[in-house]
């Protein structure tokens, strides 16, 4: 499997879980081209098998289960299951934890000072018209 396209990296958990171990996060950054192409992501995800668990999809929506398990070179096997994460609806995001993300996503398309300026906006959503909010938005 190749993945060559932001479309194609988008919809393939072998992608996202290969960039995820290696960048340690899965942003915007990880979805550019050059980011995309090259070989160590292109190399792991080849390796990345998705296998359904059944048991996990009847949790859901309740619960967002996924376990992963990687066996390394020597042998030994680690596994990590998770049924949440922050920003689920039984671990909400934190104020500080939503302005990082929004940092993180809108970073390469706005402005550090117009983010900052969409932040309070927000953050004073109870005092502000809907045209100011808007002003910042667009």
């Amino acid at each position: 499997m190749v993945v060559r396209t932001k479309e194609e990296a988008d919809h393939s958990l072998p992608y996202i879980v290969a960039v995820a171990a290696l960048d340690g996060e899965v942003t915007p950054a990880q979805y550019t081209a050059e980011r995309i192409a090259r070989e160590d992501v292109q190399r792991l995800l080849r390796r990345v098998e998705v296998v359904p668990d059944p048991a996990f999809s009847r949790r859901f929506p309740e619960e967002h289960a996924c376990r992963l398990t990687v066996t390394l070179a020597d042998g030994r096997v680690l596994v990590r299951e998770m049924s949440e994460y922050e920003g689920f609806h039984t671990r909400p995001m934190s104020w500080e934890g939503a302005v990082r993300k929004f940092s993180a996503v809108a970073g390469v398309h706005r402005p550090r000072p117009a983010r900052e300026a969409v932040v309070k906006a927000v953050a004073s959503l109870e005092k502000i018209s809907v045209r100011n909010l808007v002003a910042h938005l667009v």
